[in-house]
This record gives C-alpha cells, structure tokens and sequence, in this order.
C-alpha cells in the first residue's frame, strides 16, 4: 500500500473511530447527565500579520472538522476573536445552523469553564481556540493534566466529558489530514 493510501485509510478509521464516540456520547446526552465539550485548534494559519487567516490547508482542515462533527448534535460553538479561529468554526457553525460565538482571549479558559458549568450544563459545546488556551481549558475544565499541542499540530481533537458529579474526563482523538 503507498504511503497516501496509507494516510488515507489511517484517516478513514480515525474519522469512523472518532464519529462512532462522538455519537455514543450524544445518546449519553439525551438523558441530560454528561456535559460533553469538544475543543480543536484552530486549523492552519497563514504566516502573515497578527491575525492572519486560514490557508488553503486550513480550509480544507476546516470542512474536515465539519465533516467530522456533520451527525453530531451540537448545541453552541465558542471561538476566540481571531479570524484563524473564527474561519475553522464556520463550516461546522453553518452546516449545524449556529451562530459563533466569540469570547475574548483574556482569561479564555477561566471564562469558557465558566460558561459552559453554568450555561451549558447537559449540552455539546465545541471550542476553537488556540495552542496555549485549548490545553488550559482541559485543565480549567478538570480533565488535566493537559496536553501540549506544538506550533505544527493542527489535528487534535479533544473530548472532554463531564458527568453529573463535576468528574471530567479527557478522549484526544485526530480529524483531517495528519499534522507534519
């Protein structure tokens, strides 16, 4: 097998793998006992300004995580201000018919725990946010120790589940093409 067929198949198991949890977790949602939060990075970024936009490669890594989420029934989608943020929520935010809702980066994590402890409670909240405030949500969230995400990772896709209780647990799963 060549090594694009390769990642194309490694891609296909990771995409049924991650649709077949994420759906198991929706059922578990209908009862209303999990708080189900899914946080990504914001997808590849062009190198240029201070908020710069979303390359080609980020586009498409955009509508994989549309593709990846499409049967999940979501309920909010939260981003930072940024454009690079903003733009890898979209696809998922139309196809679901939600707004994005952008909260400011200060204080991201501590805000967003926040939100989704008192406003979300029972739902499926998905979060793009960046390298730094996606790691200190998961802790904000108390599903740490947190992972480190590098400058070049881009296919991290992480579920943090929370029961009834506050008890939060953490699932890293991978969407799109594989991060250099």
């Amino acid at each position: 097998m060549s090594v694009c067929l390769r990642s194309i198949a490694a891609y296909l198991v990771t995409a049924a793998c991650a649709v077949s949890f994420l759906s198991a977790a929706c059922n578990a949602q209908e009862d209303g006992a999990f708080t189900t939060v899914i946080l990504v990075r914001h997808a590849e970024k062009a190198d240029v300004g201070d908020d710069p936009p979303l390359t080609d490669m980020g586009r498409q890594r955009a509508l994989a995580l549309a593709h990846a989420l499409g049967e999940v029934e979501v309920d909010v989608v939260y981003t930072t201000p940024y454009i690079r943020t903003r733009e890898t929520a979209q696809p998922l935010a139309e196809l679901r018919a939600l707004p994005v809702i952008a909260i400011p980066a200060e204080s991201y994590a501590e805000r967003m725990a926040t939100l989704i402890r008192s406003q979300h409670a029972g739902h499926i909240v998905v979060a793009v946010s960046h390298s730094n405030t996606v790691p200190a949500l998961i802790e904000a969230l108390g599903a740490g120790p947190a992972p480190v995400i590098d400058e070049d990772e881009y296919d991290d896709l992480y579920v943090v589940t929370i029961d009834a209780g506050g008890h939060a647990t953490l699932l890293n799963l991978r969407y799109g093409p594989e991060s250099p």
